[in-house]
C-alpha cells in the first residue's frame, strides 16, 4: 500500500519523507498563533479506512472548525483522498519527564520529534520549569501543535522519592537557576500531616498542574532512586484520603506513583483517579482490581523503564509479575494509558516493549495508544475517536497496523484539529 495521498484542488503530491516532515514541522512551530489558527480549513477525508477501536472500516469524514462530522458541509476547501490509508487517532504518552527541565531551545527539538512520531499528546507527570512564555515559544496546546498537560506540584513524604533523584539531576545541570535547598517547594513538596498540606496548598496550586501527582511507595518497593526497603519512599498512606478530597474539591484529579501491590490497594481505596505505574512488586488482589475498574481508575503502563530501574538479574521475574498484573487488570475491566516515564521516549519505545513482552494484543494496544491515552490526559476534551464533534486529528498510515505493526511508523499524513501538519506554509 504505497499509494500517495492526493490533495485536491492541489496537484497530486507524494507522501513526504521523515526529513521533509521534520523541516516542515520546525517551520510550522515558528508561525505565530494567529497563523496556526488560520491554517484550519474545511476538509474532506475520502477513501480512508477508519479505526473504530476494533477494526478498520471504510468511510468519509469532514473537518469543520477543527472537528469531525459525517455530514458533508455546504463548502469544502480541500479534499484529501486517503487512497486506502488506515486512519488512527494520534498517539499519546501520559507519563513523561522530558520537557521543561533544560531550556525552551532543547524542548523545540522534542516537540518536532513528537509530531514526527505521531505523538500529539503528552503529559509531564512531574516537575518542570515552564512558564507561559516558554509554553508559547513551543506552540503548545493549539491547533497544529503538540498538546501537553502538567503534573506539577508533586507530593511526597519526608526524604521520599523524588528528593534523591531531584538532587542528582540538579548536580547534572538540570533545573538551572535552582539551588539544592529550593527543590523542596519548587519541584516537589514534602508533606507530613494534614496541617502541613493545608499550609502548603496555595503554593502547590500555584504550580497550575492539570493533575496532582502523589508518591505512595511503601517498603519493599526499592528501585534505583528509592531509599532502602526498610524506609518508606513516599507519603504516609493515611494522608492520602485527605489529599484526594482536597484535590477533588477543586476538580483536580490525582495520580499516584506506586511500586507495590499494597500501594495499589491504598491508592485505589483512597479514591485516586490514575496510577502512574502498575505494581512492580507483589501481585494485585482481584478485589482491588475490580474496585479500580468500578471507580474508573486508569493505570499507566511504564514497562520499558524497568530495564533502567531494576538490576538485570531481577528483570525477568519483575516482567512475569507485570504481565500477570496486566492480565488481572484487563480481566477486571481496568483501562490503561501508555506511559513511558522516560525522558528520551515519545512513547514509541514503550509501545514497542509492550509488544515485545506480549502485554496486550495489537488491537487492544492500538486502542490504548490512540484512544484511551489521549482521553486520560485530557478527560474534558473529545479526543481519540472519529465521531461527530470530536477533534479532527488523525494519522493516515501506509499499511494496516493490525497486520503489520511497523505501519505505525509509516505515517503518510498528520492532521491536528483540522490543520494539515505536512503543509504548514501552504495553509498559513
Amino acid at each position: 500500500m504505497n499509494r500517495s495521498i492526493h490533495l485536491y484542488p492541489n496537484a497530486v503530491r507524494p507522501a513526504v519523507s521523515r526529513r521533509e516532515f521534520l523541516l516542515g514541522a520546525a517551520a510550522f512551530l515558528s508561525l505565530p498563533a494567529h497563523a496556526m489558527a488560520a491554517a484550519s480549513a474545511t476538509l474532506a477525508f475520502e477513501n480512508g479506512l477508519w479505526f473504530d477501536g476494533e477494526k478498520f472500516s471504510p468511510g468519509t469524514r469532514f473537518s469543520v472548525d477543527g472537528r469531525f462530522t459525517h455530514r458533508r458541509p455546504a463548502r469544502v476547501d480541500r479534499t484529501l483522498d486517503l487512497a486506502g490509508a488506515c486512519v488512527v487517532s494520534p498517539f499519546a504518552d501520559a507519563h513523561n519527564h522530558g520537557f521543561g527541565v533544560k531550556t525552551a531551545a532543547d524542548d523545540r527539538k522534542l516537540v518536532t520529534r513528537h509530531l514526527a512520531d505521531g505523538v500529539f499528546y503528552t503529559r509531564m507527570l512531574g516537575p518542570t520549569l515552564m512558564d507561559e512564555t516558554w509554553k508559547d515559544a513551543l506552540g503548545l496546546n493549539r491547533p497544529g501543535g503538540l498538546d501537553m498537560a502538567f503534573g506539577d506540584g508533586m507530593l511526597t513524604g519526608i526524604g521520599g522519592h523524588p528528593s534523591q533523584l531531584q538532587a542528582m539531576l540538579l548536580k547534572q545541570g538540570l533545573y538551572p537557576g535552582l539551588t539544592a535547598d529550593q527543590l523542596d517547594g519548587t519541584t516537589y513538596f514534602q508533606i507530613e500531616s494534614v496541617a502541613d498540606l493545608e499550609a502548603k496548598w496555595s503554593k502547590i496550586r500555584a504550580k497550575h498542574g492539570d493533575i496532582l501527582k502523589v508518591v505512595l511507595q511503601s517498603p519493599g518497593g526499592r528501585t534505583a532512586f528509592a531509599p532502602p526497603a526498610t524506609k518508606r519512599a513516599g507519603l504516609d498512606p493515611e494522608l492520602l484520603p485527605a489529599i484526594v478530597r482536597k484535590a477533588h474539591q477543586e476538580n483536580l484529579p490525582v495520580a499516584a506513583h506506586i511500586a507495590t501491590a499494597s500501594d495499589f490497594r491504598d491508592a485505589v481505596g483512597a479514591g485516586v483517579d490514575q496510577l502512574a505505574h502498575p505494581p512492580t512488586f507483589g501481585m494485585i488482589d482481584k478485589a482491588d482490581a475490580e474496585l479500580a475498574a468500578r471507580h474508573g481508575v486508569v493505570v499507566m503502563t511504564t514497562a520499558a523503564n524497568l530495564k533502567i530501574l531494576l538490576p538485570p538479574a531481577d528483570l525477568p521475574e519483575a516482567l512475569d509479575r507485570l504481565r500477570a498484573n496486566y492480565r488481572l487488570l484487563q480481566a477486571a475491566g481496568v483501562k490503561f494509558a501508555i506511559g513511558s516515564d522516560n525522558v528520551s521516549d515519545t512513547s514509541i519505545g514503550e509501545v514497542a516493549f509492550l509488544r515485545e513482552i506480549k502485554a496486550f494484543d495489537d488491537v487492544h494496544l492500538l486502542r490504548i495508544w490512540s484512544t484511551d491515552t489521549p482521553a486520560a490526559i485530557f478527560p474534558k476534551r473529545r479526543l481519540g475517536r472519529f465521531d461527530d464533534g470530536y477533534e479532527a486529528s488523525l494519522l493516515a498510515l501506509d499499511g494496516d497496523p493490525l497486520r503489520d505493526w511497523s505501519a505505525t511508523r509509516r505515517i503518510r499524513l498528520r492532521v491536528k484539529q483540522g490543520v494539515v501538519l505536512e503543509e504548514p506554509a501552504r495553509g498559513a
